[in-house]
């Protein structure tokens, strides 16, 4: 149950917080803090970075740190005008209790498969579209082979407060089953290229994991509250 926990809360932020600009994406370096729920509290936190390499491709790379369990995740995506195409993901666990490598390699020219992080390219993407967005509907993939569907539901105009200080939010909400049937509900910026500022997991209606934003910067440019 815990290594699960641990798990789902490491791997959260993969569906969600990438940038809508897909003319114009942009560098990041954010940082957040995990805290677990099963019995006593364990915090933790995660790192990410998202840059531009030589071939013009994209890579978002994410670190997280909990109660000795560490895991690492790299995606490697392309736009191609306004679509966007995955192009290999890798996650490794290692620590407590085992280690487990995943990867996945996306036939080229497919723009309907996304992995976990280029799901959120394209989330981004429909919402920078359509800012009234009020649900979608995708199709993506955790392991070679294996696809699924996944729909959302948006709210509009939140404010949320952070440790930043109160920033304007989307709050998106996973409507279909799951096969861990955890409920999964996540805010995102819309003035910071649609960064998660939080998340967070219920299973049975009580909260197992929660995530929020510590510190970041989004092309250069500090996070700062609404009000700064």
């Amino acid at each position: 149950m815990r290594t699960r926990l641990v798990v789902a809360a490491l791997t959260a932020l993969m569906a969600f917080g990438m940038s809508a600009k897909l003319s114009a994406l942009e560098t990041r370096l954010i940082d957040y803090r995990i805290e677990l729920h099963f019995g006593w509290p364990l915090s933790g936190k995660i790192s990410e970075r998202l840059r531009q390499l030589g071939d013009g491709s994209w890579q978002l790379e994410r670190d997280g740190l909990v109660f000795g369990f560490t895991a690492t995740e790299v995606s490697k995506f392309k736009i191609m005008g306004a679509k966007v195409q995955s192009m290999w993901y890798r996650k490794k666990q290692s620590g407590i209790p085992s280690s487990k490598m995943v990867e996945i390699s996306f036939p080229s020219g497919n723009t309907e498969l996304f992995d976990p992080i280029t799901l959120a390219v394209k989330i981004g993407a429909d919402l920078h579209m359509n800012p009234n967005l009020q649900t979608a509907n995708y199709q993506f993939s955790e392991k070679q082979g294996k696809e699924k569907p996944i729909s959302f539901r948006f709210v509009h105009d939140i404010m949320l407060d952070t440790d930043i200080g109160e920033i304007a939010a989307v709050r998106v909400e996973q409507v279909s089953e799951s096969d861990d049937d955890a409920e999964r509900t996540y805010w995102l910026s819309p003035d910071y290229d649609y960064i998660i500022l939080r998340a967070i997991e219920r299973e049975d209606g009580d909260i197992k994991t929660e995530i929020n934003i510590r510190n970041g910067s989004v092309g250069g440019r500090p996070l700062k509250a609404a009000n700064r």
